[in-house]
């Protein structure tokens, strides 16, 4: 099966998506020169990827061959696997791992581009066998140009380098990505510029383009074709209730996973209007950033799906989609069925809402989640006031959702809505996936409260 490698990774929410969806290793770029504030930002992306997505790999790629340069910037992000983009000796690569045995125990794998436009690629691939630990096959040293390399040379190439495992890059993408592996069944592929949104701030990467290209290549593999967020359980969710009021920079600084959108009613009237808004502002500002619907009246399944249509279009990285089921023995079955069958059919996520009812018994919620076996839900998100810790009754609800979600394959993330203020943070209930803040919380000293309450979060895989 081949291995799948994004390039040009330049924030966390989006090495945080490829890892959900089990990418095998992704590029983030330091060119031609040291930036410290870019090799601070990548160090912190390597060690949360090692922290929560150890199978997805960052790769620093740079094409600076000189080894003392090579060396600080391994030193400064830590990182354990390294890609030199342009022309590099072998003996450079000698010393260079020599070198970086005494900055980490961990052996330092090293990837060398090969570019089809240099005369000479074939000396180079001969010079390198030895000590690269991969080679990947680019049209060109410049790297990112889209321009895809021919059939033909690439397997005269692959020919030549026979035991080096290589990537294929250079105009990879979802339209010819499978005529690449069938015909030439590389190691891997290399995709950067078929996944950028184009008309981004900062040239970031199109999430939704990403789902589609490994889509494409899991079908090649004969892996069922679809990018589900395969490993998103490994990791903590901390969302933000948005307000048109919070600046979106506090929502990047604060590090948050998800925008929380409350639909009131069913309908796309006055209510509803300012959060199309948000959310094409959010696409164009926050292009990596998903999103949560939160359904609080869906009862006309026709009109939910109405405005889901809506919001994909004004943004499509719709995350998940939440319903409202306070009312659990009196809800919408037939509703719930068909808005669960869209959602299913987009490869988009379900979850419900609860709040929690001073006097429910345990075996009303036990017969609610019965009810609740034959659907894939991704969360069970409760609603409560926060002011005060939860009542005994309150937590051994919560406790039987988290072991109703440990027993399935399917795992279901437990969490909570209804922190206002850093105060409560002593509240939350341990074991929790999920918990929704409000956006007053990233006024002031966002990164420093978000941290606080991730401290109180645990994975829904944990073990």
């Amino acid at each position: 099966m081949a291995i799948i490698k994004i390039c040009g990774v330049k924030d966390i929410f989006t090495a945080r998506f490829c890892g959900d969806l089990g990418i095998e290793m992704i590029g983030l770029h330091v060119v031609n020169s040291l930036n410290e504030p870019r090799q601070r930002k990548f160090r912190n992306i390597i060690m949360q990827m090692r922290a929560t997505y150890p199978y997805t790999t960052p790769v620093i790629v740079t094409k600076i061959t000189e080894v003392d340069k090579i060396l600080k910037l391994l030193a400064s992000t830590t990182a354990n696997i390294l890609q030199i983009h342009a022309p590099v000796s072998n003996s450079k690569l000698v010393i260079i791992r020599d070198e970086a045995k005494k900055l980490s125990e961990n052996k330092l794998v090293i990837i060398v581009t090969i570019a089809v436009d240099d005369p000479m690629a074939v000396e180079r691939i001969e010079n390198l066998k030895s000590e690269a630990d991969l080679l990947l096959i680019d049209s060109s040293y410049m790297g990112g140009t889209g321009h895809s390399v021919n059939i033909s040379v690439l397997r005269n190439f692959l020919r030549i380098i026979e035991t080096v495992p290589c990537l294929i890059a250079g105009g990879v993408g979802k339209e010819n990505v499978s005529s690449i592996l069938k015909e030439l069944g590389p190691y891997g592929v290399d995709v950067e510029s078929s996944v950028t949104n184009t008309c981004s701030i900062g040239r970031l990467k199109d999430l939704i383009k990403i789902r589609e290209f490994v889509s494409a290549v899991r079908e090649c593999n004969g892996s069922g074709g679809v990018a589900e967020l395969i490993n998103s359980y490994y990791r903590t969710l901390m969302s933000v209730k948005f307000d048109s009021k919070l600046p979106i920079r506090e929502i990047r600084k604060a590090g948050i996973d998800i925008i929380h959108l409350d639909f009131l009613d069913n309908e796309a009237g006055p209510l509803n209007q300012e959060s199309f808004i948000i959310l094409k502002r959010l696409r164009r500002f926050t292009p990596c950033l998903p999103y949560d619907l939160h359904f609080h009246q869906w009862d006309e399944a026709s009109s939910v799906i109405e405005l889901i249509k809506k919001c994909l279009f004004a943004n499509p990285l719709l995350h998940s989609v939440l319903l409202d089921c306070s009312r659990w023995n009196n809800y919408a079955e037939e509703a719930f069925r068909q808005i669960h069958l869209f959602i299913e059919e987009r490869h988009l996520c379900l979850g419900i809402s609860l709040n929690i009812p001073p006097k429910c018994s345990m075996e009303e919620l036990s017969l609610f989640l019965i009810k609740m076996r034959s659907y894939k839900l991704k969360e069970i998100l409760w609603i409560a006031d926060m002011t005060t810790k939860l009542s005994s009754n309150s937590i051994s609800l919560l406790n039987y959702c988290l072991a109703w979600s440990n027993k399935r394959t399917h795992k279901t993330f437990v969490g909570v809505e209804g922190i206002e203020n850093i105060q409560q943070v002593d509240n939350i209930p341990s074991l929790l996936n999920h918990i929704v803040v409000d956006s007053s919380l990233l006024i002031k000293k966002p990164v420093r409260n978000t941290s606080l309450i991730r401290k109180k979060l645990t994975p829904p895989c944990s073990e």
